[in-house]
């Protein structure tokens, strides 16, 4: 379904909190007649609107081989609604919402996780690297004796002095060198440095990485 990319107007939002809680994505849709359904949903959860749940769960006689949707308020083939019981496991009760509106409570439940996740990890970014590490040590059987308070992550690298910014997704970010790659996670050996880097050095000694710079120097030249 494709979503509308003009900007909402004051009346059409006004029309949105007047209406979606009582009657729905899909009276509002109707009205709003530029607007798709699933635009709808996504602009009355961005302004924290929710229907109510007396009537959007309000049993509606629907023929046979047909059932009821109390988010889209739409009478649906059966096939349109995934079949599962109250642990989410495949089942051959029919669920309450069809396919469609089960997705986009999803995606929505998936953005509302990712953002609190995104802020909590922003706040203290060292416990983030302190997990990733932790689960890779317990994956790859490395060992692993750290605690929160070995992950200090400096302002700039100690290698390159460019600054480290924590979740930049640049050559600027945090990450851990192993020391000694072969002694793991443990205390002592591991060091906070630029992504840049540690894919520098990888897995180099410094006699390596010292004949490396000094041909770079000679061909430079």
């Amino acid at each position: 379904m494709k979503r509308s990319s003009k900007k909402w107007l004051k009346n059409e939002i006004e029309f949105l909190k007047e209406n979606f809680a009582t009657k729905g994505a899909l009276f509002c849709a109707e009205q709003l007649n530029n607007r798709t359904l699933e635009s709808i949903r996504i602009k009355a959860a961005r302004l924290g609107l929710k229907r109510n749940k007396k009537d959007r769960y309000n049993i509606v006689d629907a023929p046979k081989g047909y059932k009821y949707c109390g988010c889209c308020q739409q009478i649906l083939p059966e096939s349109d609604f995934y079949r599962k019981n109250k642990s989410n496991s495949y089942d051959d009760k029919l669920h309450k919402l069809c396919r469609s509106c089960t997705r986009e409570s999803a995606r929505r439940s998936y953005r509302k996780t990712k953002s609190s996740q995104r802020e909590r990890y922003q706040k203290n970014p060292e416990q983030k690297i302190y997990q990733n590490i932790k689960g890779r040590a317990k994956k790859n059987n490395i060992p692993f004796n750290l605690t929160i308070d070995d992950i200090q992550i400096p302002e700039t690298c100690p290698v390159l002095g460019i600054p480290i910014i924590p979740f930049s997704a640049s050559d600027n970010s945090p990450s851990v060198d192993k020391i000694n790659p072969k002694l793991g996670y443990i205390k002592g050996n591991v060091c906070i440095i630029s992504k840049r880097a540690n894919r520098i050095k990888s897995d180099a000694n410094a006699e390596e990485i010292q004949k490396v710079a000094d041909w770079l120097k000679s061909i430079e030249q």
